[in-house]
């Protein structure tokens, strides 16, 4: 089925943003709390960021409103072999949960954000709120939005986009239990970051704790309105060029396509992976070949629509629209016909398929809230009480996602 997507939401939020921007932008000097601040996730505690935005040359100024935006300021992923990627929306994150920027963690709900799949970033550093405060004085929600990509054994690149005060953080973390005083400072195309003492990659037991569970060396960069951490300094370069504009995941123009339906669907996370093993075997597995045997609309197997190749992009999370959550998925087909095949496959598989790896039937766990193809790409979202249930297909390789 082809449905167009509806016009754009202007929301109440976006036109006080607008509003209010000349404003914002004008206090961007006055001083600030030790700390974080939320933009349309909650309250600044004392005030806004302590620096101009612009910390080096070609850095965006302000905010971005979109994921799509956003995506424009961090590296791109799709080229690299066994990345993963995954990002979160914590503003959205803290309305569900009820976590405040500046509040100790008491006041909100880690479950409720478990239940939606949201996971803190860095994966790799502590995750309880309490030593995110002791050792950064900032809380792991307190950013606006976060993206993760890594690959296995060769690096990670974190990305968080919020307002932070780059004078109190960065003396935390040259602080004893941090970095330390024997961190060192790099520069790099204008922007300087912090890297902890050892070799790059390097396991060390003696060295862990908070920022690596392998005792591996960080590198972190502390802007007013982003803060990257990388395990390798390629990794960091990558992520200071895009951030400025240069090699970033939008770069790839089928991945900003994909990447706009995310605002479409309200998604709250995204989950992503390159793993090219794991998509040819999804090609030829008996889902692709049209038949599988969760597909029962009678007493006999029904044979679903071919899809042609494999979908090249495939992103998949949690969504969240007037305080309902939901799941979806984005696909890149490589074709409007293969698109539309797709999606009359994940319809089928809604209404009357079963699921590969339980058994159980799709309309018992999910319900296919709308269903769209614009050219070669397909989004789906679904109304279910487990919000990481297509993430979780996807993972495991299930039939609905198997596209």
């Amino acid at each position: 089925m082809h449905r167009s997507p509806p016009a754009r939401r202007l929301t109440i939020g976006m036109i006080l943003f607008a509003l209010l921007a000349p404003v914002l932008a004008s206090c961007a000097s006055s001083p600030t709390a030790t700390g974080a601040s939320g933009g349309s996730g909650g309250s600044t505690p004392n005030g806004g960021a302590s620096q101009n935005p612009t910390t080096y040359p070609g850095a965006p100024t302000g905010p971005s409103q979109s994921w799509a935006e956003l995506f424009a300021r961090v590296p791109g992923y799709t080229d690299v072999e066994g990345a993963s990627l995954e990002a979160v929306d914590l503003a959205a994150a803290r309305k569900l949960s009820g976590f405040k920027v500046d509040g100790d963690g008491r006041d909100g709900s880690l479950g409720a954000l478990a239940e939606v799949g949201i996971q803190f970033a860095p994966s790799f550093w502590n995750t309880q709120p309490k030593d995110w405060k002791d050792v950064l004085g900032i809380y792991p929600y307190a950013a606006d939005r976060s993206i993760e990509i890594s690959v296995p054994g060769k690096d990670a690149i974190v990305v968080l986009e919020g307002s932070f005060d780059v004078a109190a953080i960065t003396e935390k973390l040259k602080a004893p239990g941090a970095l330390g005083p024997d961190a060192t400072s790099a520069t790099y195309a204008g922007a300087t970051f912090l890297q902890a003492p050892g070799e790059e990659m390097k396991i060390n037991p003696k060295q862990r704790g908070f920022f690596e569970e392998l005792g591996r060396p960080v590198r972190v960069l502390v802007a007013p309105d982003h803060l990257i951490v990388s395990l390798t300094d390629d990794g960091m370069h990558r992520a200071i060029d895009a951030w400025t504009g240069k090699g970033t995941a939008s770069a790839d123009a089928e991945f900003a396509d994909a990447v706009k339906a995310l605002d479409s669907v309200s998604a709250i996370s995204v989950f992503g992976m390159t793993d090219p093993s794991s998509r040819s075997s999804r090609g030829t597995t008996p889902a692709n070949k049209g038949t599988t045997r969760g597909t029962r609309r009678t007493a006999t197997t029904t044979p679903l629509p071919a899809m042609g190749d494999p979908a090249r992009i495939m992103l998949v999370g949690a969504t969240m629209d007037g305080g309902r959550t939901g799941a979806y998925l984005v696909a890149l087909k490589s074709s409007a016909n293969d698109a539309r095949a797709t999606s009359e496959r994940i319809e089928a598989l809604a209404a009357d398929g079963e699921s590969d790896t339980t058994g159980q039937p799709w309309k018992d766990l999910l319900a296919l809230d709308d269903l769209r193809t614009e050219g070669p790409l397909v989004s789906a979202t679904f109304t279910t009480e487990r919000p990481t249930i297509v993430r979780d297909a996807y993972q495991r390789r299930d039939n609905l996602t198997v596209l």
